[in-house]
């Protein structure tokens, strides 16, 4: 009721001033009251779905909850636990120039883990389910894939066989699929990059041409890590922080200038596997 009152006053204030009431003097009181009373203000925010895929034990889960809260610190055990379900992880952000993003940040567990361990592929039937997954999130449109996998104690063969694999069975995912190298929160930028080198000098990286797959490029994540909280020590937290906040940046700017999506449904003839 007050509110209302106060509207009334600005526009008697108004008609006072001027026998001839400017649009623009007239929502700019109403808008000055609108900020005082409405406390429900919505904003639009631009989508963008990110599907977090490869196999398991990589750090795809961490990498959900980074692009969340850039403090997130996480353990050993829990950096590389193993996801069940698909999971849905939703975050928003907003940038300087006054533009906001909701995130789907979808992490799927141990994707291809069941084609390379045991011998057997993926069945049309397991690329439904996630399709139907999607759908009835109301997430069909993937504005990015990502390859996760982690360089931890040097190359893993099982994890260039899960690329090779993914390569050979999802090429139409090559022009929205990037790669994580992750557990990177304690390497400079030159390690980083050396890392990345070698990894694709690797033979069978070479064979298989698994550099020009990942054509939205090649990107690093990290997370603060327990063992430097546990134990106060500021010089590797503040390392950790700007390594992790350094390369979660340049992921989301990514995320967020990718503007053409992968419609997953309507390409799920040609993502099914042969």
């Amino acid at each position: 009721m007050f509110f209302f009152c106060d509207i009334s006053f600005a526009m008697a204030d108004v008609r006072r001033t001027s026998q001839k009431v400017d649009i623009d003097e007239i929502w700019k009181n109403i808008r000055f009251t609108d900020e005082e009373h409405n406390p429900y203000k919505f904003i639009h925010c631009e989508e963008r779905n990110i599907v977090l895929m490869g196999r398991s034990r990589t750090g795809k889960s961490t990498i959900a909850k980074v692009m969340g809260d850039v403090f997130h610190f996480s353990g050993e055990k829990s950096l590389f636990s193993e996801t069940k379900q698909i999971d849905f992880h939703k975050v928003t952000t907003s940038t300087a120039n006054g533009r906001h993003y909701y995130f789907n940040i979808i992490d799927v567990p141990g994707f291809f883990d069941i084609s390379i361990d045991i011998k057997t592929s993926l069945t049309n039937h397991q690329v439904k389910q996630f399709i139907n997954k999607c759908i009835t999130q109301n997430v069909c449109n993937i504005h990015m894939f990502a390859y996760v996998f982690n360089l931890h104690g040097g190359i893993n063969e099982d994890d260039i066989k899960a690329m090779v694999y993914t390569r050979t069975h999802f090429k139409d995912l090559s022009a929205n699929m990037a790669l994580i190298i992750t557990n990177c929160e304690r390497c400079t930028e030159d390690q980083r990059e050396e890392l990345r080198d070698n990894f694709f000098k690797n033979e069978t990286v070479v064979k298989h041409h698994l550099k020009d797959f990942f054509r939205q490029g090649i990107y690093f994540m990290g997370c603060l890590r327990q063992d430097s909280y546990e134990q106060a020590n500021q010089q590797s937290i503040s390392e950790e922080y700007r390594n992790v906040l350094e390369m979660r940046n340049k992921w989301i700017l990514k995320c967020i200038e990718t503007n053409t999506p992968f419609n997953i449904y309507h390409k799920e003839s040609r993502c099914g596997l042969s």
